[in-house]
C-alpha cells in the first residue's frame, strides 16, 4: 500500500468554538516555542466565557511545560499540586533538565539522588473558567508531556479524560550527542501523581470514560448535551489526520 500523504504536523489545530459555549483545541505537540505559548495563551483569553473547553490530545507526542503553564492558570481556583517530577541530581547539577528554572515547578524534598519539583498551577485573576467543563481527549498515541497533561487533569479532578490509556511514556528526559552522527534519548528523570507516587510508565494514564479514540469526541459532545447526530457530524469535521494508536515498540513485530 502506498504510504499516507499527510500535511506537516502543526503544533495547534482547529481551535475555536465548535459548538454554542463549547470551545476546542487541539494539540499536537507541546514544543518550546514562543509563538505557540501566545496562541494557546490567545486561545484561553478568547474562549474564557466557554462553559466547556475539549482538549484534543488523541495525536500529541509531547513536548515541555510552556503551553500548559498558560493554559493551567485559567482553569484553577486555588494554587494545585498538579504532579511531581524527580531528575537525577547528577543531570539537574549540570544544567541538563528541561524543567530547572522554571516558575511553575517547586523544588521539594524527595529521593535522595533525585532533585525533586512539583508541578503547580497558580490561578490568574480571572475567574470565568474555573467553573467550566473540561474535557481532554486522549488515545496510545497521547505521550509524554500529553500524558503530563493529562495526569494533571485527572488527578486534581478538574478534567475528564475521554478515550483510550495514553501512551506510557512517561520518563523525560534529553538528546545526548554520541558523536560520528549518533544520538541517544538518556532518560532523566519520571513524572508522578504526588498523591500515590505512582507513575504511568508502560500503562498510560487511564481514562475516565474508555472509549475507541476515534469516537471520544463524540462521547464528549454528547456529555456535553450536542444532539447524537450534531456530534457525529462535528467530530467527522475534527477528526486528526495523525495516528491515534500506541506505536509499537521497534523491534516488535506486528501479528501474532
Amino acid at each position: 500500500a502506498a504510504p499516507v500523504r499527510r500535511p506537516p504536523k502543526v503544533p495547534v489545530e482547529q481551535a475555536g468554538w465548535i459548538a454554542p459555549g463549547i470551545a476546542f483545541v487541539r494539540f499536537n505537540v507541546f514544543p518550546q516555542d514562543a509563538a505557540v505559548t501566545s496562541a494557546a495563551a490567545k486561545f484561553m483569553a478568547d474562549h474564557a466565557d466557554a462553559k466547556a473547553i475539549i482538549f484534543d490530545i488523541r495525536t500529541h507526542n509531547g513536548g515541555g511545560l510552556d503551553q500548559m503553564d498558560v493554559i493551567f492558570p485559567w482553569l484553577f481556583a486555588e494554587p494545585t499540586r498538579l504532579v511531581t517530577m524527580a531528575t537525577r541530581a547528577s543531570v539537574d547539577a549540570r544544567g541538563g533538565s528541561p524543567i530547572d528554572g522554571l516558575p511553575s515547578m517547586r523544588v521539594v524534598k524527595g529521593d535522595p539522588g533525585m532533585v525533586t519539583r512539583e508541578h503547580w498551577a497558580t490561578p490568574n485573576a480571572d475567574a470565568r473558567l474555573r467553573d467550566a467543563k473540561i474535557y481532554v481527549l486522549t488515545s496510545g498515541a497521547s505521550a509524554s508531556a500529553a500524558e503530563h497533561f493529562s495526569l494533571a487533569m485527572k488527578h486534581t479532578g478538574r478534567g475528564t479524560l475521554v478515550g483510550a490509556p495514553t501512551a506510557g511514556a512517561n520518563h523525560f528526559g534529553t538528546g545526548e550527542d554520541l558523536g560520528g552522527g549518533y544520538g541517544a534519548f538518556i532518560p532523566v528523570g519520571r513524572t508522578y501523581d504526588p498523591a500515590t507516587g505512582k507513575d504511568w510508565e508502560g500503562d498510560g494514564v487511564q481514562p475516565d470514560i474508555a472509549v475507541a479514540p476515534a469516537d471520544a469526541l463524540v462521547r464528549a459532545l454528547t456529555e456535553l448535551g450536542v444532539a447524537p447526530a450534531e456530534a457525529k457530524t462535528l467530530s467527522d469535521a475534527h477528526m486528526p489526520s495523525w495516528p491515534m494508536e500506541r506505536r509499537k515498540p521497534r523491534g516488535a513485530k506486528s501479528g501474532g
